[in-house]
C-alpha cells in the first residue's frame, strides 16, 4: 500500500445501482474511453482519467479485493438557457442581420417559434466555441462481490453520464446493465421503524439528528425536523396518522453518519473513523468502500431483500 498526502476519496453522497454483469478488469476499456476536451461546437464531453497520478501514474482502474475504483472527468460549456435568451435579445436589439429571420422581428417576443429556434441555433453556433467551461470529476466504485455500482453524486444527470460512459466503454465486452435499486419492503417503512424505536431492530442503525416527513401524496405537506428529538411523541403521532418518512439521518455502527432517502440515495455521508494523514490512500479507499457496501447490505436485509428485477 502506498502513502501520499493527496486527498482521500470521500464519497460524501452516493447514487446506487445494481449490476447484472460484472467485468472486473476493464482498465484497457477505460483507457480507450479516456477524457478528451470537447470540440468547439460540443456542449460537453466526458471520459475516464487516471485515478491517482501522484501514486499510480496512468492507472485508470484499481481493484482491491473485489472493490474496483475509477474516475470520470466531464467538461461542460457554460451556456445556460437564460444566457442564450439574453444573447438572443442582445442580437435583436443590435439589429444585426440574422439569416433567415423576418425583417419585422424587432423584439424577442415578436419572434415566431420557428424564428426563435433558428436564432437560438445561430447563437449557440456563434458563442459555444468561446464559452467558458466547468470541469468536474465523478468517482465510481464497483463492488464485484455484491454487484453494486456506487457513484459519488446524487445528481441524476451526473450519475447518468457516469453510467452511460461506463456502458459505452465496456460495450465490446457485452451488454452493461445497471438499474436503480428497490427493496421488497419500501425504504420509507424501514425508516419509519427506526424513527419509532430510535434504532433498527438489529441495533446497527441509530436515529440521527434530522428527518423529512410528508403526507403520502405528491401535494402533501413536507415537514423538516432537525436538531430535535426525532423519536418524540409528536413525530410518532404523525407516523401513526400515515405520514411517510422520506429522508432520515442515521448512524451506522458508529462508523458512518448519513442521510437515507426513500429512493435509496445516501446524502451527507460522513465517515467517523478519521484516518490519519499518513494512512495509505488505497487503505482508505478500500475501507470506505467496504463500509458503504456493508451499510447498504444491512439496509437491504432489514427491508426484506432486493426486489426481483
Amino acid at each position: 500500500m502506498s502513502k501520499s498526502n493527496v486527498k482521500h476519496p470521500h464519497f460524501s453522497q452516493v447514487k446506487l445501482y445494481r449490476l447484472r454483469n460484472i467485468y472486473p478488469e476493464i482498465e484497457d476499456q477505460l483507457l480507450k474511453a479516456h477524457f478528451r476536451p470537447p470540440e468547439p461546437n460540443q456542449r460537453s464531453r466526458s471520459g475516464f482519467i487516471p485515478i491517482n497520478p501522484e501514486i499510480l501514474g496512468d492507472r485508470y482502474q484499481i481493484t482491491i479485493d473485489k472493490i474496483s475504483y475509477m474516475r470520470l472527468q466531464t467538461e461542460q460549456k457554460i451556456l445556460t438557457e437564460a444566457m442564450i435568451k439574453d444573447l438572443m435579445v442582445e442580437n435583436l436589439l443590435s439589429r444585426s442581420p440574422i439569416t433567415g429571420l423576418s425583417s419585422k422581428t424587432d423584439t424577442y417576443a415578436s419572434l415566431s417559434k420557428e424564428e426563435k429556434i433558428l436564432l437560438k441555433d445561430q447563437i449557440i453556433t456563434d458563442y459555444l466555441p468561446i464559452a467558458f467551461s466547468e470541469t468536474f470529476i465523478t468517482e465510481g466504485v464497483i463492488d464485484t462481490q455484491n454487484k453494486l455500482l456506487l457513484i459519488n453524486t446524487t445528481n441524476p444527470s451526473r450519475a447518468d453520464t457516469f453510467v452511460n460512459s461506463l456502458r459505452n466503454a465496456v460495450s465490446d465486452l457485452g451488454e452493461f446493465w445497471a438499474s436503480t435499486p428497490a427493496t421488497v419492503v419500501p425504504l420509507h417503512e424501514f425508516m419509519r421503524e427506526v424513527v419509532r424505536n430510535g434504532q433498527s431492530e438489529d441495533g446497527k442503525f441509530e436515529v440521527g439528528s434530522s428527518c423529512v416527513i410528508c403526507e403520502d401524496s405528491k401535494k402533501g405537506q413536507v415537514i423538516r425536523i432537525s436538531n430535535g428529538d426525532i423519536s418524540s411523541g409528536q413525530v410518532v403521532q404523525h407516523l401513526n396518522a400515515g405520514v411517510k418518512v422520506t429522508q432520515l439521518n442515521m448512524v451506522w455502527k458508529d462508523l458512518v453518519e448519513f442521510t437515507l432517502t426513500e429512493d435509496f440515495n445516501l446524502k451527507s455521508v460522513k465517515f467517523l473513523d478519521n484516518p490519519g494523514k499518513d494512512t495509505p490512500w488505497d487503505n482508505v479507499l478500500y475501507d470506505r468502500s467496504v463500509f458503504l457496501s456493508s451499510l447498504i447490505n444491512d439496509i437491504v436485509e432489514l427491508s426484506g431483500g432486493w426486489k426481483q428485477i
